[in-house]
């Protein structure tokens, strides 16, 4: 092998082994010395398509300490709802201080509906940071498929999110009083 890769007639044998070997092409791309990644893409651009089916292979089990142990369940989907609520009431926020920015650089002067319109979404997501807080702190206390680690990570999750959106009132605010 070259250090471009395989040559061509390495690549023979590459597609040999794909071709009828029945191995996975992670264990031919190990035994040949090259990228899974590369090896898929040369598949996928030549063309080659299996003759014998990639014959399964049994995993070894590694003992308990490799199960996994993380959030299962109701506990993940609760984490990860949670978490995208987080990130869509990041997400207006963002568009709430660019509309914001962008009618201030015009140097137009908003409008009591422009400012009504804000008021009632800053509210609304000030009272979603609540509500989802209050999940946290049920999580915390225990509440049904939670653990001590998930809750703390997503109420430390929960608490970063407030300070930040605290921070930004403040800059908004300060923009609005100059």
């Amino acid at each position: 092998m070259s250090d471009d890769g395989p040559d061509e007639g390495e690549w023979a044998g590459v597609k040999h082994d794909f071709l009828y070997s029945g191995k996975s092409v992670e264990v031919i791309a190990e035994e040949r010395g090259i990228a899974p990644t590369t090896l898929r893409r040369r598949i996928k651009s030549f063309g080659w398509v299996r003759v014998v089916p990639t014959k399964r292979t049994r995993r070894k089990w590694r003992g308990p300490g490799h199960a996994f142990t993380g959030p299962q369940g109701e506990e993940l989907h609760r984490q990860r709802i949670i978490a995208r609520l987080f990130k869509l009431l990041d997400r207006k926020l963002e568009l709430l201080e660019a509309r914001m920015a962008e009618t201030e650089r015009q140097g137009g002067e908003r409008t009591a509906a422009d400012s009504e319109r804000d008021s009632r979404e800053l509210a609304a997501i000030l009272q979603t940071v609540t509500r989802l807080a209050a999940v946290d702190e049920k999580l915390n206390k225990g509440g049904k498929g939670s653990g001590p680690d998930t809750a703390k990570g997503m109420s430390d999750d929960a608490d970063e999110f407030r300070r930040d959106l605290a921070d930004r009132l403040a800059r908004l605010r300060k923009g609005e009083d100059v």
